[in-house]
C-alpha cells in the first residue's frame, strides 16, 4: 500500500509493475475504506490504466457504490443546511461529501457514513430543533464533556440509520485552550447561502490532525486525508503558524504526534512537504498490540498526548471510562 501511495504522490516514483503487489493490496483489510480515493487519485493522474484490470474493476465498483451513497448523503446535507440558512443559523459542514469534493475533486471520492456540522454554541438548541423537524428525531445521549451531540433517523430498507453530528467545537474543551471563534473568523461563505461557511485550508488541516489523533490513526483513511490536503493545498498550510497556534491552544503535542507518525509511516511525504518538527515516537500505536504493551500504549496515548499535566490526567480518566475500559485491556 505504501509503495502504491508513493507512486501517486511522488511523481518521480513509478507504479509497481508486479501484479503480486496489487494482489497484496487487495488483501489489505483497510482497502475498502480508501478504494474510492485510490480510484479517483489514480484516474486523475492518468495512472489507473497502468494497473491490473482486476484491480481497476475492484476500485471502480467501490467508487460507484460510494458515489450513490454519497449523493444521497449530499442531498440530505443540503436539505439541512438550507433549513439552517433560512433560520439564519450559521453552519460549517465538516468532512463528508463537501470534503470529498473540495480535496479529492468528486462526490464519490471518499466514503462517508454520516453528516458532521459545526454550529455556534449559542445556536445549538435552535439547530437541534431545526434538524429534528427534518426527521432526525432519534437523539443519542450526549457524553459529559464532549463537543458534539448526535441525531439520527431511520432509512427505509437500511438497518443503519443516518446520523447528524452537531459540533460546537472540534476538541474537548477541558483538554485544550482552543477558541473555536478563530476558525469561524477565517471561514468563507459558501456560494448560494448567507449563513453557510467552509473552513479555510489551514483550519481544515488543523481539524483533520486533531480528528486523526482522536481516532489514534486507527485507519489509513486518516493518513490519506492529511496527505491529500497537503498535496492539494501545500502552500496554504503554514507549519510554523500551526506550531504557534496549537501551542497557544494546548494541542501541539497531539498535532506533532499525529504528523510525526504520518511522516514516519509514509516517508515519501517529505518530498511533498517537509514537516520540520518531527520527534521520536516512543511506542507503537498498533491496535493489535497485546499484553503489557497494550497498557503502555494506552497510557502513552491518553496521558502523554497533551500539553499540560492537567489535560493529560483528564484525558487518561475519560479514556479509561469511555474508549478503552480496563476490562477490555485484559
Amino acid at each position: 500500500m505504501i509503495e502504491l501511495l508513493q507512486s501517486i504522490y511522488d511523481y518521480k516514483t513509478n507504479l509497481p509493475k508486479d501484479e503480486k503487489c496489487y494482489e497484496k493490496v487487495m488483501m489489505c483489510e483497510q482497502l475498502p475504506s480508501i478504494a474510492p480515493q485510490l480510484y479517483t487519485l489514480l484516474k486523475d493522474r492518468s495512472l489507473l490504466n497502468q494497473t491490473p484490470s482486476t484491480f481497476q474493476k475492484y476500485l471502480k465498483e467501490a467508487y460507484t457504490q460510494t458515489l450513490f451513497r454519497n449523493l444521497f448523503i449530499k442531498h440530505q446535507t443540503e436539505e439541512i443546511v438550507r433549513a439552517l440558512d433560512k433560520l439564519r443559523i450559521e453552519v460549517i459542514p465538516l468532512k463528508g461529501v463537501f470534503f470529498a469534493e473540495r480535496y479529492f475533486g468528486e462526490s464519490g471520492a471518499r466514503p462517508t457514513s454520516d453528516i458532521d456540522l459545526l454550529v455556534n454554541g449559542s445556536t445549538i438548541h435552535q439547530a437541534i430543533d431545526c434538524i429534528k423537524e427534518l426527521g432526525f428525531d432519534l437523539e443519542e445521549e450526549a457524553l459529559p464533556g464532549h463537543f458534539h451531540c448526535s441525531l439520527s433517523k431511520e432509512l427505509p430498507g437500511s438497518l443503519v440509520p443516518l446520523s447528524v453530528e452537531i459540533h460546537w467545537n472540534i476538541v474537548k474543551e477541558d483538554t485544550s485552550n482552543l477558541d473555536i471563534a478563530e476558525l469561524w473568523e477565517e471561514a468563507t461563505p459558501v456560494n448560494g447561502y448567507d449563513y453557510v461557511y467552509e473552513l479555510s485550508f489551514y483550519h481544515t488541516f488543523y481539524m483533520m490532525c486533531l480528528h486523526a489523533w482522536r481516532h489514534n490513526l486507527d485507519s489509513i483513511k486518516c493518513y490519506l486525508d492529511l496527505m491529500q490536503i497537503l498535496y492539494v493545498g501545500n502552500d496554504q498550510v503554514d507549519f510554523l503558524q500551526l506550531r504557534l497556534d496549537s501551542r497557544r491552544h494546548k494541542t501541539w503535542t497531539r498535532v506533532v504526534r499525529t504528523l510525526t507518525i504520518l511522516y514516519q509511516d509514509f516517508p515519501f511525504m517529505r518530498k511533498v512537504r517537509c514537516f520540520p518538527y518531527e520527534r521520536p515516537i516512543r511506542y507503537a500505536i498498533s491496535t493489535k498490540t497485546t499484553g503489557a504493551m497494550k497498557y503502555v500504549n494506552f497510557v502513552d496515548y491518553h496521558l502523554l498526548s497533551y500539553d499540560s499535566p492537567k489535560h493529560g490526567l483528564i484525558g487518561l480518566y475519560t479514556g479509561m471510562k469511555e474508549h478503552m475500559p480496563i476490562q477490555k485491556l485484559k
